[in-house]
């Protein structure tokens, strides 16, 4: 069963998204909304971004390529 997109966290990346440059505090706030939010983990975007959100809190920081990424 499909339930589309998690429609709240799309609205936090288009508002993270908004003026072009992805700050570090910004990956913070996503990865925190995450870690809250076990629905928007389990659905699209979510689902694609938290593997993403783990692999670059494993060493504890943010670097530029990762914010690239």
């Amino acid at each position: 069963m499909n339930e589309g997109p998690h429609m709240e966290t799309l609205r936090l990346i288009r508002r993270i998204t908004a003026d072009g440059v992805l700050e570090v505090d910004e990956v913070y706030d996503l990865a925190h909304f995450l870690n809250e939010c076990r629905p928007a983990r389990k659905s699209w975007p979510g689902s694609v971004l938290w593997e993403t959100m783990q692999s670059i809190f494993d060493d504890g920081e943010v670097s530029q390529e990762e914010l690239e990424a």
